[in-house]
C-alpha cells in the first residue's frame, strides 16, 4: 500500500517523533546529545523554522516546530542524515540509525501549544529518566524557566509566564494525554482540510 503524502506548507506546526531503528539507542553518551543539539541548531538557523520545544531521549526525539519556506521533510531528512553520519563514524557502524519514517502530527498551534510543550517536557518523567523536568538537561524545559536557551528557542511570552507558574512536579492527567495524543488536525484524518489550508497559505485566501 503506498504511503499517504505529507501535508506541508509554510507556517505548518508539527509535533515530530523520530525513533531509533528497532528502538535502539541513538544517544550513547553526553557528547551524542550535544552533537544532535548542535545539528538541530544548524538546521533551525539554515531553514528558518521555529523550534518551540524538544526532548532528546536515549532512543527517540520529540520536536515541536513551525516551518518557514523549507518543508518539514527536507528539515528532518537533513537533520537525521547528518546525525546518522556522525553516529556511524563515531561508533564504526553502518546502516540506518532511525526507524523508517518519522511520525509527524500537524497541530493547531493556538489550541495545543501549551499542552504539547508540557507533554514534551514531561517525557523524561514518564519514561522514569527523571523525577521532574528540572532534573533532565536534554529538553527545552530550561529555556522556559529562564535558565538556559542555547538553541535560541521561540518562547512565546504567554508560554514563559505559564511555565513559571506550573510546578515542575506536575504530571499530565489522562484526559490531557488523550487530547494531546489525538490533536485537532492530523495528516490523514484531515487531509483535504489541510490541502485547503496549504492553498490558503500560498494564495492569501
Amino acid at each position: 500500500m503506498p504511503r499517504k503524502p505529507r501535508i506541508e506548507y509554510e507556517g505548518a506546526f508539527y509535533h515530530v517523533i523520530t525513533r531509533g531503528n528497532q528502538r535502539q539507542q541513538i544517544f550513547r553518551d553526553a557528547a551524542d546529545f550535544q552533537k544532535y543539539h548542535q545539528f538541530l541548531t544548524i538546521y533551525k538557523n539554515r531553514t528558518r523554522c521555529r523550534v518551540y520545544a524538544y526532548a532528546l531521549m536515549n532512543n527517540h526525539v520529540h520536536l515541536l516546530l513551525e516551518t518557514a519556506d523549507v518543508p518539514l521533510s527536507r528539515i528532518m531528512q537533513g537533520l537525521n542524515q547528518t546525525y546518522t553520519m556522525f553516529f556511524n563514524r563515531k561508533y564504526r557502524t553502518v546502516g540506518h540509525l532511525f526507524q523508517g519514517r518519522y511520525k509527524a502530527i500537524l497541530c493547531d498551534r493556538v489550541a495545543y501549544l501549551l499542552g504539547l510543550i508540557k507533554y514534551i517536557h514531561h517525557n523524561p518523567v514518564r519514561a522514569k529518566a527523571a523525577q521532574s523536568p528540572d532534573d533532565y538537561i536534554w529538553t527545552s524545559h530550561h529555556a522556559y524557566t529562564g535558565k538556559n536557551n542555547p538553541l535560541g528557542l521561540t518562547v512565546p511570552l504567554r508560554s514563559r509566564s505559564w511555565a513559571a507558574t506550573v510546578p515542575t512536579s506536575a504530571m499530565i492527567v489522562s484526559s490531557e494525554l488523550s487530547i494531546i495524543r489525538h490533536p485537532l488536525i492530523s495528516y490523514y484524518a484531515c487531509y483535504h482540510f489541510c490541502q485547503e489550508a496549504a492553498v490558503g497559505a500560498l494564495t492569501g485566501c
